[in-house]
């Protein structure tokens, strides 16, 4: 069975575009370069029968080959040798046998009880994010102390295995026939008083259900003094009508205080997923409204013109402000993926989080700044959906195959419509399209239709300079290497992400580049998501209006340190003022390239500012 950190390193092999040396491996996820080969080894044992194979290229590096498919279902999966599938599973073992020994609760996990003890670090972690400790009591044994309701939520977190690919429970005294048969009944009466409530809400309210009955046959109920407040009648009415066979069904008795608990819970979920079926204050409705003004102001994109971005993050603000009030916590299983693909809809997913913090006076964490994101990303899928180009190349059969493939592969929502030669462009031309691809210059082009030359098509920035012609036709295209400046070339140590972004900001702020509002801003967005986007590259960056003008500072650590979930050793502090436009394109722009490892490198290893400059390029 493959680790934690073993998922990593296909992930890494994945997501590149070029090949990873054992090197570049052992800086990725904090490895000898040694290990990294006896991983590869080991990765190959486990994933031939997927049809996958990492492959070896001397002097070249190592690649992953196979069934993209079967990579996505390999990534989607945990491993039992994650410390923290480790310490869920010891902590449902105390919560199901309390108090308990060390030595019982190490055979029923299948440790050792020196690894147990090695772990109640990590035990004791995971329980204070609920507000729980862990105690010991003599001649007994270990016992989880706390509040019903903290241990309810716990319950809720760690009785489920809520992957994407499969759903699995754990709980104690609860099997999974029964979490069935709550699940259908929510569903089938959600139906009935014609409620379509999104799947994630559905499941969140089926595994409370759960949680409930699953105390309720540990003799642990809740008091009325535990409860959450403000429960509307209507809620408490179909919480009652759900439960009450259920309970029956299962021999339960059911008591008012469970039930008034699930109601406080699950209002949020007994709201419509129609958008346009949801009553949204006008209030809520006009702080959008202002919101999405500002935003679009900021990005260049014109959110403000488009009615469903409105609506729907108008219907989600109504939903959150009532899971906020309810104390209802969200988990969003994609937000690693929103990360990855959506990092600048992140930005203004922040934006609009801290307007809507310091509105409503709530606090909202990194798992519902993915769903934030979601919205922006919407739109421009949008926006983006149904493109067409045309591909002219001057070079064969063969070489028009492997230009097609590769935009086919890299942007998979856009429709090649034709290949043709060179001279054959007014019949391309005749498709349409709405972008002209050409593996030469193509002298007196007179077309309207944007033209993009890809000399250098197997190259890391030919895809970048396609998506940007694509989607930000007719805009000026300020380029990201215009905002560096020599005084803000940086090589230097840190050992935390904290103080790498103290160190370059103070730098930066001494020279007057930046103000000091500039650096708070950095580490408070920080703060809320990590910046790290991958092949050891970090963007702590930060949108401002002032006389400033934006700049790029550039820090190059001695050593990758740990950055969110990523290594990282190369920094691009950024500071936008919002009075330029087109920023967007630019963070694109970064994006895309830093998927090279090689130009990666290249940057890290640049010793000074002309060097850097040198090996920078889109």
């Amino acid at each position: 069975m493959l680790t934690k950190i073993q998922i990593k390193l296909i992930q890494h092999l994945s997501e590149t575009q070029t090949p990873l040396t054992a090197e570049d491996i052992a800086k990725l996820i904090d490895i000898s370069s040694r290990t990294a080969k006896r991983y590869v080894e080991i990765i190959n044992e486990e994933i031939k029968e997927d049809g996958l194979e990492i492959v070896s290229k001397r002097g070249v590096g190592y690649e992953l080959k196979g069934d993209l498919r079967a990579v996505k279902k390999l990534l989607s999966g945990e491993s039992y040798e994650d410390s923290v599938e480790r310490v869920r599973s010891i902590l449902l073992t105390i919560i199901q046998s309390q108090p308990v020994t060390i030595e019982t609760l190490s055979g029923c996990v299948h440790l050792s009880p020196s690894t147990v003890n090695k772990m109640m670090p990590s035990i004791k972690d995971y329980l204070h994010k609920y507000s729980l400790e862990l105690s010991s009591k003599p001649y007994y044994g270990l016992l989880i102390d706390g509040g019903e309701i903290s241990i309810r939520a716990l319950l809720t977190d760690i009785g489920f295995n809520n992957e994407q690919s499969s759903f699995q429970v754990n709980l104690p005294n609860l099997s999974e026939d029964e979490y069935k048969q709550i699940d259908g009944t929510v569903l089938e009466h959600l139906k009935k008083i014609h409620v379509v409530a999104a799947d994630r809400d559905i499941q969140n309210l089926s595994m409370r259900i759960a949680v409930s009955f699953s105390r309720a046959r540990q003799g642990c109920r809740l008091t009325d003094l535990s409860l959450p407040k403000n429960v509307r009648r209507y809620h408490l009415q179909v919480i009652r009508q759900m439960m009450d066979p259920l309970a029956k069904s299962f021999g339960i008795a059911l008591n008012d205080e469970e039930v008034q608990y699930i109601a406080a819970l699950s209002g949020p979920v007994i709201q419509s997923f129609e958008a346009d079926k949801v009553n949204v204050e006008d209030h809520i409705h006009n702080f959008v409204k202002d919101r999405i003004r500002e935003i679009s102001l900021i990005s260049g994109s014109d959110y403000s013109a488009d009615a469903k971005v409105i609506e729907s993050l108008s219907v989600h603000i109504k939903i959150l402000l009532e899971r906020m009030e309810s104390q209802i916590p969200v988990k969003n299983p994609l937000l690693s993926q929103i990360k990855k693909k959506y990092p600048i809809e992140m930005n203004y997913a922040i934006f609009l989080a801290q307007k809507i913090e310091k509105e409503y006076g709530v606090t909202i964490g990194e798992d519902e700044l993915g769903y934030l994101a979601m919205h922006f990303g919407a739109f421009h899928e949008r926006m983006n959906s149904r493109k067409k180009a045309v591909v002219l190349c001057s070079y064969g059969i063969g070489t028009s195959q492997l230009v097609t493939e590769r935009i086919s592969r890299e942007i998979p929502e856009l429709e090649i419509a034709g290949v043709y030669p060179i001279h054959y462009l007014e019949s391309a031309l005749a498709h349409d399209p709405d972008i002209v691809i050409s593996t030469v210059d193509i002298g007196g082009y007179h077309s309207d239709i944007p033209l993009v030359v890809i000399e250098d098509f197997l190259g890391s920035d030919c895809i970048v300079r396609i998506k940007d012609a694509l989607y930000h036709s007719g805009e000026e295209k300020p380029s990201l290497a215009a905002m560096f400046r020599p005084e803000a070339f940086f090589r230097f140590q840190a050992q935390t992400r904290e103080e790498a972004i103290e160190e370059i900001g103070k730098r930066m702020l001494a020279m007057g580049l930046i103000q000091k509002s500039t650096l708070d801003s950095v580490k408070m967005r920080e703060k809320k998501s990590s910046t790290d986007i991958g092949n050891l590259v970090a963007v702590p960056h930060t949108i401002f209006q002032g006389d400033l003008p934006s700049v790029v500072g550039i820090g190059i650590l001695q050593q990758p340190i740990k950055w969110g979930e990523e290594n990282v050793q190369l920094l691009f502090f950024i500071s936008f003022n919002s009075a330029d436009s087109a920023n967007a394109s630019m963070f694109r722009q970064l994006y895309g390239c830093v998927k090279d490892i090689r130009w990666v490198n290249q940057l890290i290893a640049s010793s000074s500012y002309d060097q850097f400059i040198k090996n920078f390029s889109f």
